[in-house]
């Protein structure tokens, strides 16, 4: 498999159209969006530029890739796409109330594309891990003690196997889907009071 990097911002529009063109020029099979960023504060405490940063990167420059991306994907008889969501799109979230939306929209988008190209042969999977030993945790200045960590290794190892059985939504861990299946049956409003609890003071 050849793997090629190319660093942009995705943020940047100029950036973004430079990848969008590259996708186009090469005979790619499968697109992993795993860009993003998580916030983690009181609303209205956090600079307004910075959940714009999010939404840019968490929403907009990923479904302009999802869209330059599946007809090249298509054409190529590829593979399709994965999409990076959370176990956070799952419900409100206070306290990362922008980046739990975000997520939320890019698990929806996932699945409803994933149906809507069914018949082409390709796969649009969205990935929903909980925290991983990353980074991210560091940037988006949360303290995630008393929450499991997850190897990245392991989640990005289920993740493969779940896209290639053709998953369109994959949670990644058994107390995260069991965790995922309880939200299911939670009333929103009594799953939100309950991640406030567990959310607040956390910065």
């Amino acid at each position: 498999v050849d793997v090629i990097c190319w660093p942009h911002d995705l943020t940047s529009a100029d950036d973004l159209s430079a990848l969008i063109n590259k996708i186009k020029t090469h005979k790619i099979s499968l697109l992993d969006n795993n860009a993003g960023e998580g916030i983690y504060g009181e609303f209205h405490q956090v600079a307004y530029d910075r959940y714009h940063h999010l939404v840019e990167l968490n929403i907009s420059a990923l479904t302009a890739l999802n869209y330059a991306a599946i007809p090249e994907i298509i054409a190529n008889n590829g593979m399709g796409i994965i999409n990076i969501a959370s176990l956070a799109a799952l419900q409100p979230l206070p306290f990362m109330a922008v980046y739990a939306a975000s997520k939320s929209y890019v698990l929806h988008l996932s699945a409803a594309l994933n149906e809507e190209y069914s018949h082409s042969g390709i796969s649009i999977m969205a990935l929903c891990p909980g925290f991983i030993q990353t980074p991210f945790i560091a940037k988006a200045a949360i303290n995630t003690q008393g929450f499991p960590l997850a190897d990245p290794y392991s989640v990005a190892a289920q993740g493969w196997n779940a896209f290639l059985a053709k998953k369109s939504v994959y949670i990644p861990g058994r107390r995260n889907a069991l965790l995922a299946l309880l939200i299911r049956f939670t009333p929103r409003k009594l799953a939100a009071k309950i991640a406030f609890y567990l959310m607040r003071k956390r910065g």
